[in-house]
């Protein structure tokens, strides 16, 4: 059985986040908000055609969130998250992106990947999460219905699996074998089982994948990315993150192009007026590295 994953009491939940990549929130989401994004997910879900499915087998879904929905909005904004990112030491962030990611009765696990793209740039050294996702969970998971697996440490130095890891979500991972190798039970692997309302909050680097969901239910999360220190990140990085598909067309914040932005959403929204070259995409973590 994996080990469940408890901070050491003398941890604070930044210090678990900095030292082991990870940490958990509890109740992050009340009731109404739960009910809300179960019925909303449902909906969402419903109207995927079954390719969508047959693409994302391993994660289950991929459904992007878009700013322009009102209870997407909500979450982006949700005071909950911002009082723990504040309490975590991130009293700035900026969101980037989200999706519904839902994996239904019976499918297999999410083989182990990191998430960060840009390995040439020094703040992928850095103590502090570049970038961190947030993951609500819609109903109690453990590790027999699809809940979260972590290796601690492997967002701050190369793991073995580092090695043996194709990039993060290419074609790669669906050939034969390789799968089943990404999947692997790791003998320092950690489980995160969460309540319904819980949030588990990440670095981008760290090493997670999810276990198979041999329930009867539907295990569905939210995932929101952001940027928590958005401001202190290199000009390269900005130029590159404006950019992103998932927020508004680069320039909104000056009304070029005229797009309406709800004020609530302004703040937390990437801006850059900089002409600095966009950051390079690369997924791959250099072949050495430790993390300050």
């Amino acid at each position: 059985m994996p080990l469940l994953a408890r901070a050491p009491e003398s941890l604070s939940q930044r210090e678990q986040l900095l030292d082991h990549g990870y940490t958990v929130v509890r109740g992050a989401l009340d009731s109404r908000m739960l009910a809300a994004l179960t019925a909303y997910s449902d909906s969402m879900l419903a109207a995927e055609e079954r390719e969508h499915f047959e693409r994302f087998s391993f994660h289950g879904s991929m459904v992007p969130l878009s700013w322009r929905e009102e209870l997407t909005a909500q979450l982006i904004d949700w005071p909950a998250t911002l009082e723990a990112l504040t309490q975590l030491g991130f009293d700035q962030p900026k969101w980037l992106s989200g999706y519904v990611i839902s994996k239904p009765p019976r499918s297999p696990a999410l083989w182990w990947h990191q998430d960060w793209w840009a390995w040439d740039e020094p703040e992928s050294l850095s103590a502090s999460p570049p970038q961190m996702f947030v993951m609500y969970y819609l109903r109690d998971v453990g590790p027999n219905d699809g809940c979260l697996r972590v290796i601690p440490g492997s967002h701050r130095r190369r793991h073995r699996l580092h090695d043996e890891l194709p990039e993060a979500h290419s074609e790669k991972l669906r050939e034969s074998g390789v799968a089943e190798r990404a999947q692997s039970r790791q003998p320092d692997e950690v489980a995160v089982p969460v309540r319904a309302g819980d949030a588990v909050v990440g670095d981008v680097r760290l090493l997670h994948g999810t276990y198979a969901n041999g329930s009867d239910r539907r295990r569905t999360c939210f995932t929101l990315w952001y940027l928590p220190t958005y401001d202190a990140l290199s000009e390269r990085l900005k130029s590159y993150v404006v950019q992103h598909p998932f927020l508004p067309p680069a320039g909104w914040w000056r009304r070029e192009p005229e797009v309406e932005v709800p004020e609530r959403l302004a703040r937390l929204l990437p801006t850059y007026d900089g002409a600095a070259p966009p950051a390079d995409y690369r997924r791959t973590p250099p072949r050495e590295f430790a993390c300050r």
